[in-house]
C-alpha cells in the first residue's frame, strides 16, 4: 500500500480546493494511474537544506535546481514568492497552467498547490520562501490583511509581470533578505528578518496596486470574481463588529448558500474561514498589547461574552487567550514584538 495525494478530475474543478486537501491510501493495481506525490514545502526546504527549523528561506536557481526542488506537486504551507530573471518556464497552480518567463514574480500563499515545469535550459529564479507560522507570529496583521485584499485576484491570476526597473527593486530586497539572513550573531535577528520581509510585502502590495487595471484589462473578472472581491471589501471594513455570513449575504443581494459558493470557487475558503480568520489574526495583536485586557478584546471584536471569545480563540490557538497573552507578555508589550 503506498499513500499518495488523490487528484480530482477537471470537470470537478469547483471541488478541487477541498477535495487535495485529503490523503487517501490506495492499493497499486493497474486499473489506478499514480498521481505526483505532493510534497510539503517546509519539509522539501528542511531535507534540500539539512535545516529542521525552516523559517525563512531565500535562493538562486537554475534550470536544475528548479527542476529538482519544484518539479513535485507542492503544497504551499508557507508564502512562496518566485522571480524570474532569465528563460522560461511554466508554473501549475491549482491545476491551472500559466507562463512564467523574465521579469514574470509569482505569489503563492497558503492552501495553493503548484509545481514548476518545462523549464528552459537558460531558466534562472529567485524563490522566497517563509513559512506560514514565522508571519502569523511575526507579523500577523500584515500577513492577512495582503492576504486578505489581493485573495481574489492572486488565487485566479498569481502571476504578474514586471517592468525592469521593477524588478531590480525586488532583487535588492532579496539581497536584503539574504544578506540579512546570513548574519545570525546579528542582536535582533529576527527583528531585522522582520523587517525586510515588511519591505518585501509594501513593494509587493505597491507593485499589485500599480498593475492591477492591467490585469483586470487583460482577463475581466466573471461574476463570481466580483461578488467574491465587494465581499472581501465589505469584510475588512465590518469582520470586528460583524461575524456572521448572514450579513454579508443580505448586503451583496445573494443568499448564504450561494455567497459561500462563489466564495469557495474563487478563493478555496467560505466566507467563514475569511471571517474567523480576520478575528483570529486581530484577536492575537489586539492580546499582545499590554493596555488591553482579553475582556476588552473580547468587547472590541464584539462576541456575545468573554466566555465565547475564550472558545473561539482557545479551538484556533490551542490555548486561551489568558495563557496566549501570559506567555507572550515577556516578549514584548505590543503587536510589533517579534517572537523567535
Amino acid at each position: 500500500m503506498v499513500r499518495i495525494w488523490f487528484k480530482v478530475d477537471i470537470k470537478v474543478k469547483k471541488h478541487v480546493s477541498k477535495t487535495y486537501k485529503y490523503c487517501i491510501n490506495w492499493y497499486i493495481c493497474d486499473k489506478f494511474i499514480m498521481m505526483d506525490y505532493i510534497e510539503d514545502t517546509e519539509k522539501l526546504l528542511a531535507n534540500n537544506l539539512n535545516c529542521s527549523d525552516f523559517n525563512v528561506s531565500c535562493m538562486e536557481l537554475d534550470s536544475v535546481g528548479a527542476s529538482e526542488l519544484l518539479a513535485s506537486q507542492l503544497c504551499v504551507n508557507s508564502f512562496v514568492m518566485i522571480c524570474v530573471t532569465s528563460g522560461c518556464a511554466k508554473l501549475s497552480v491549482n491545476y491551472q497552467v500559466f507562463d512564467l518567463k523574465r521579469n514574470g514574480v509569482a505569489s503563492l500563499f497558503d492552501s495553493y498547490l503548484f509545481r514548476l515545469h518545462d523549464v528552459s535550459d537558460d531558466f534562472r529564479c529567485i524563490c522566497l520562501f517563509v513559512s506560514k507560522l514565522f508571519m502569523e507570529r511575526n507579523a500577523p496583521t500584515l500577513t492577512v490583511a495582503i492576504r486578505t485584499k489581493y485573495a481574489v485576484k492572486m488565487f485566479r491570476r498569481p502571476v504578474m509581470y514586471l517592468e525592469e526597473e521593477e524588478c531590480s527593486l525586488l532583487k535588492r530586497r532579496f539581497e536584503d533578505i539574504d544578506r540579512t539572513l546570513r548574519n545570525k550573531s546579528h542582536s535582533y535577528y529576527n527583528i531585522m528578518i522582520v523587517n525586510v520581509l515588511i519591505a518585501v510585502f509594501l513593494d509587493l502590495s505597491h507593485l499589485f496596486e500599480l498593475h492591477e487595471s492591467d490585469r483586470d484589462r487583460a482577463t475581466n473578472m466573471s461574476r463570481c470574481e466580483l461578488i467574491t472581491k465587494s465581499f472581501i471589501e465589505l469584510l475588512t471594513e465590518n469582520f470586528r463588529e460583524e461575524h456572521k455570513v448572514e450579513f454579508y449575504a443580505q448586503r451583496l443581494n445573494v443568499s448564504n448558500h450561494y455567497l459561500s459558493f462563489l466564495v469557495k470557487k474563487v478563493t478555496g475558503q467560505t466566507p467563514s474561514d475569511f471571517v474567523y480568520e480576520m478575528l483570529y489574526y486581530e484577536a492575537r495583536s489586539l492580546l499582545l498589547c499590554a493596555d488591553f485586557s482579553v475582556q476588552d478584546v473580547s468587547s472590541m471584536l464584539c462576541f456575545s461574552d468573554q466566555s465565547s471569545f475564550g472558545k473561539f480563540f482557545k479551538r484556533r490557538a490551542g490555548e486561551s487567550p489568558f495563557a496566549y497573552k501570559a506567555r507572550n507578555a515577556s516578549a514584548g508589550r505590543s503587536s510589533a514584538r517579534v517572537q523567535k
